[in-house]
């Protein structure tokens, strides 16, 4: 009992300090044992699962770069100059290039959807060569520039789009389709070509080195400098980083080929060579061979040194033609371009001739030389003009004696006025010109020679507009084909006019009509006519040719401003009695004759005119609203562009005129 009560007393009285001083040490062993094993236990916890974590982001970006290899055309040595902000400088925010040193540089196909998506097509571009449809798989394809670089210890991919389009009008930057992939910039960067941000592939990264071998199976490294012919890569990635006091490490590494063979950038262009040529009356065709690689032409152009107008052509199209007026010199700069870079320009010029021959037909042949030959024109103020001395073909009526081209053709039949041989002094002739272009012999000419100096006209396509005159009197226009009487305002202010007119009243003087105030000329004018005379008994029957007066202002106070039959403003003028117009020619006397061809409109005070008939013609003769003169042609060489180049001696040969004059 008693050794149990020692017991109790002593439990009661607790550990004595000697006890706890001994126990204590051996508590805190055990609790920091414990505690040190805590701490081991989750530290390789948290470094198995970093390491795992490193091990997935390697296996991760591995697979995601062999992706990417596999739809690359090229490993490239160097990315070449890249647009703002996607560079490898200012933190990779210039326009610097990225290098292989210390980068995978790869040229990559791109798609139109993710290329994990099996319905995935390629992207091509338009018209390099075929159109978007069935045929645009055989075109370049489109191809953006992938790059894995080590940024602040991070592994990063940046996807690099050249710049593209889908217009409607394709140009060398047009896609049959958009791209999936996008533009992508450093994080946080703001820019128009920045669709996305940068993708951090991996973090902690010690070590990406890539190694290149010229085949699949080869174990030879070839070296970053050889890139460009390497068919497969090698590459690691060593991740390391410390966590709970320990290093983890881990790495990875993938052996893979590309698929594709395809220069992701072209080779800057060479320099087109441009030769040029007269294609046309008006025009002048640049050409120049296929430059390799080139995907659109640069052009600029310029007419008599004035201001350069700019074009451009795709890669298929090595012409280009260029519209201009007589004289004039067309001087043209060609580059070729790629996504590369821009060539230097060829420069090559050209001068349209003065004059375009007329190929004659139906027997029809220049008469000599030394006068002038069948030839055609056209002024920068939309004036044709006709010119030559021809002989020896067929004199029938409706005999075709030249075609004239497309833009060189009248809006309506014109009938023209000229002189043809016959007798010792010539006759008159009446020559049409068609819609079609045909220079028609109507009558009046025979195969001696017939001069075709006395034509010109605005023709279709200018762009003046043809305003109806008032007409008077009875006089009606003749229709069928033919040009109504109208009148025209040119760029240099003159009024042009042509029509034909029948059936009015023809006593002298008597008003046929008349054009607007604006359009009236200052000073009293006379001009050359052509007349048919009624069909009766008497000298004057048949066709003759008269000096005119006619008085577009007032005579005298009160009197309106309008066309008189006794004349013209314009010429030549045609008179005609009956609806058809195939009619014989009569000679007529010296003095009424065409004594000055030159100088068809001519300052006069008015004069009595002889009869007339029943019929006018006024074929595009042209009137100036100011006072002055209007000459049409000029007796020796003039840059003059509305006054067409002659020849400097007279078209009509000088056997038909004694003494070398108009009349003996």
């Amino acid at each position: 009992m008693r050794f149990l009560s020692t017991i109790k007393s002593r439990v009661d009285a607790g550990f004595t300090l000697v006890e706890i001083l001994i126990i204590a040490p051996v508590v805190i062993i055990v609790i920091s044992g414990f505690i040190a094993l805590i701490i081991t236990m989750v530290g390789d916890v948290l470094a198995i699962r970093d390491r795992n974590n490193m091990a997935f982001e390697i296996r991760n970006t591995l697979d995601r770069i062999e992706q990417d290899t596999r739809l690359s055309t090229q490993f490239l040595t160097t990315s070449n100059t890249l647009i703002s902000p996607q560079g490898s400088d200012s933190n990779f925010t210039g326009t610097a290039a990225f290098n292989n040193s210390n980068s995978l540089l790869l040229g990559t196909l791109t798609t139109d959807k993710n290329p994990t998506d099996t319905t995935r097509q390629l992207v091509f571009y338009a018209k390099q060569p075929n159109d978007c449809g069935a045929q645009q798989s055989y075109n370049r394809p489109f191809i953006d520039k992938t790059m894995y670089f080590i940024k602040n210890g991070s592994l990063w991919r940046r996807s690099y789009l050249f710049n593209w389009n889908q217009n409607a009008t394709p140009n060398d930057e047009t896609l049959c389709s958009a791209p999936w992939q996008q533009n992508s910039c450093s994080p946080g960067y703001t820019d128009p070509r920045c669709q996305t941000n940068d993708v951090e592939m991996m973090q902690n990264v010690s070590n990406f080195s890539i190694k290149y071998y010229a085949t699949p199976q080869s174990t030879t490294d070839i070296g970053a400098t050889n890139a460009l012919s390497a068919t497969s890569i090698e590459v690691t990635i060593n991740g390391q980083k410390t966590i709970a006091g320990r290093a983890v490490t881990n790495a990875g590494t993938v052996r893979v080929a590309k698929i594709n063979n395809i220069d992701a950038d072209l080779a800057a262009p060479t320099t087109p060579t441009v030769s040029s040529q007269i294609s046309g009356p008006n025009t002048v065709t640049f050409s120049w061979p296929t430059v390799p690689a080139s995907t659109s032409y640069n052009i600029s152009y310029n007419i008599n040194g004035g201001s350069w107008v700019n074009a451009t052509n795709d890669s298929l199209t090595t012409s280009f033609s260029v519209n201009a007026y007589r004289n004039d010199t067309v001087t043209i700069q060609v580059s070729a371009h790629n996504s590369t870079g821009t060539s230097a320009a060829d420069q090559e010029a050209a001068t349209l001739p003065a004059w375009n021959s007329c190929s004659l037909l139906s027997g029809w042949q220049n008469y000599t030389v030394g006068y002038a030959t069948a030839a055609y024109t056209k002024t920068n103020n939309e004036v044709v003009y006709l010119k030559g001395l021809i002989k020896s073909g067929t004199a029938s009526i409706g005999t075709v004696l030249c075609n004239l081209p497309v833009g060189y053709r009248p809006t309506a039949r014109l009938v023209f006025l000229t002189s043809s041989s016959g007798g010792t002094e010539g006759v008159s002739a009446r020559i049409d010109i068609a819609t079609n272009g045909d220079v028609i012999l109507d009558y009046g000419a025979s195969s001696g020679w017939i001069d075709l100096d006395m034509i010109r006209f605005i023709p279709s396509g200018s762009p003046y507009t043809w305003n109806d005159i008032t007409l008077y009197n009875g006089w009606a226009n003749y229709a069928n084909g033919f040009a109504n009487m109208q009148y025209a305002v040119d760029s240099t202010g003159r009024v042009q006019l042509q029509g034909l007119l029948k059936n009015g009243t023809y006593t002298d003087w008597t008003v046929a009509g008349k054009v607007p105030t604006a359009q009236r000329v200052t000073q009293f004018m006379k001009a050359v006519l052509l007349v048919t005379l009624p069909q009766e008994a008497s000298t004057d029957q048949g066709i003759g040719l008269y000096k005119q007066d006619i008085t577009p202002i007032p005579l005298m106070a009160g009197q309106t401003s309008l066309f008189r039959i006794a004349g013209s403003l314009l010429t030549p003028l045609t008179i005609h009695r009956q609806p058809t117009l195939n009619q014989p020619m009569a000679s007529l006397p010296c003095e009424d004759s065409l004594k000055a061809a030159p100088h068809l409109l001519e300052q006069s005070s008015p004069t009595s005119p002889p009869a007339i008939a029943q019929q006018r013609h006024f074929s595009s003769p042209r009137y100036q609203t100011a006072p002055g003169v209007e000459s049409t042609y000029n007796q020796t060489e003039t840059s003059s562009s509305d006054s067409p180049t002659q020849h400097g001696s007279r078209s009509t040969p000088s056997p038909s005129w004694p003494n070398n004059k108009m009349c003996a």
